[in-house]
């Protein structure tokens, strides 16, 4: 105990701010007490530690949220485009909980988020939780236009079923991630594919700036690269007729009940778009020493299948926007900070640390704010690419976090109902909680049972 520190309501204010600051730096009791052991000083109990944290910080911790998050929904003007994703509490297969965030694209505020247990909810985990942040943000009052996720075909479905008055996005950067992946997957089989994969993600992300939200024409402008690797690069409406038939009458023949479709119905058909982007000079000039594609070759038939694949082409229509969700997975890794993966935490601790997160991201807005150029080595691209950080950033709303903390102590008595209210109150804890995940009764005792 320490004896110099003031006493405040029968707590010593040095237990109740190590507590709280420990908390909010993302150090576990665990490691402070190996500190304070290392130095052979005294301090409280584990049971101690978290009873000061649950009683007197946590509700500071949820009115300082809130009160960042109206002002935040206060300011916001008409029809907002936001972004979500869920971030799972532990790799593989094993999450006790989703976190599904939403934020603003304009601004990069965080609006609000969600979490949910496993066994709370039936079904998937981040598609619950995006339905309930969802209909949390429409209660508040916020008006939302575009609605930007990853592909996840469960949150496809539940914002078509609840949200129909939204126009629902794919983010551009997890579609070329995938695009990728596939290439790399075809590649295995037809080693050429390599050589044009980084290309073709390039003319995908360039398909989706340009077609200004036109789904038609983005899927033109992406099956001109069709054409483009045989070194074909202005050409007529329907280039691929006798294919597309022939195609269909193969796939017909496998076929109970056969579909019989107009060529102007297959695809690619083109409209819009019958010639290259690029100018001659621009072709001699940076395609020199290119190896073209033979048309109906082996590696040229495989793109040609994936591309004009029906799921494939309804995926790639949703990016018509060019919207992606980068800020926002920076945003998780912030969150690493305080809810590392490789640590379980309890439901209000999960709750606790997204809103400090979420306070830190949002009070960090400030575009004038120094920041550093520095290189990093990106696995994917395989080289050294140029990224910035922020060097200082504004933690002033820990002091005052701590200040209201020691005034909440002062002016209330412990209470472990007080907590579970406000939660329920700002629509955060909607179900009962389950003891556990498995719904399995805990032993009270162990049966020791000799091997003999």
């Amino acid at each position: 105990v320490w004896r110099s520190s003031s006493v405040i309501s029968n707590k010593y204010e040095s237990d109740l701010v190590f507590s709280a600051a420990s908390m909010m730096c993302g150090v576990s009791y665990n490691a402070l007490e190996s500190m304070m052991s290392c130095l052979s000083m005294p301090y409280i109990s584990k049971t101690a530690f978290y009873k000061n944290v649950t009683l007197y910080l946590y509700p500071v911790i949820l009115n300082k949220w809130s009160t960042v998050r109206s002002a935040i929904i206060s300011s916001l003007e008409g029809e907002v485009d936001v972004s979500g994703d869920g971030h799972y509490d532990s790799p593989g297969w094993c999450a006790k909980y989703c976190t599904y965030s939403i934020m603003d694209i304009n601004t990069g505020a965080i609006l609000d988020f969600f979490i949910c247990q496993k066994r709370m909810y039936q079904g998937d985990l981040e598609t619950a939780a995006c339905k309930e942040v969802l209909t949390n943000l429409i209660t508040r009052g916020v008006k939302i236009r575009n609605f930007v996720s990853d592909e996840n075909t469960k949150v496809a479905k539940m914002v078509r079923t609840n949200f129909s008055n939204l126009t629902h996005n794919y983010d551009v950067w997890h579609k070329a991630r995938l695009i990728k992946k596939k290439l790399l997957t075809l590649a295995k089989k037809l080693p050429k594919i390599n050589g044009y994969v980084s290309a073709i993600v390039n003319h995908f992300w360039y398909a989706c700036k340009e077609c200004k939200g036109d789904s038609k024409i983005l899927i033109e402008r992406f099956h001109s690269s069709l054409l483009h690797l045989v070194d074909e690069h202005s050409w007529t409406c329907d280039p691929f007729k006798p294919l597309k038939l022939r195609i269909q009458d193969e796939k017909n023949a496998k076929r109970k009940k056969k579909i019989t479709l107009p060529s102007e119905k297959l695809y690619p058909y083109f409209e819009t778009e019958q010639q290259c982007d690029h100018g001659k000079k621009a072709k001699h000039r940076s395609l020199k020493g290119w190896k073209w594609l033979k048309l109906e070759s082996d590696e040229w038939m495989a793109l040609f299948s994936y591309f004009t694949d029906t799921r494939f082409i309804n995926s790639i229509k949703m990016c018509r926007n060019f919207f992606h969700t980068g800020n926002l997975e920076v945003y998780h890794n912030v969150r690493l900070k305080l809810l590392p993966k490789r640590i379980s935490y309890s439901l209000k601790r999960m709750l606790m640390g997204s809103m400090l997160i979420a306070i830190e991201v949002n009070l960090n807005l400030d575009a004038s704010q120094t920041r550093k150029q520095f290189w990093s080595y990106s696995k994917s691209l395989k080289k050294y690419v140029r990224k910035s950080r922020t060097i200082k950033k504004n933690y002033r709303y820990r002091v005052d976090i701590l200040e209201e903390m020691i005034d909440f102590v002062r002016c209330n008595k412990p209470n472990s109902i007080l907590l579970e209210t406000l939660l329920n109150d700002d629509l955060y804890i909607k179900k009962r909680i389950p003891k556990n995940v498995t719904g399995l009764e805990i032993p009270e005792e162990t049966i020791n049972r000799s091997r003999f």
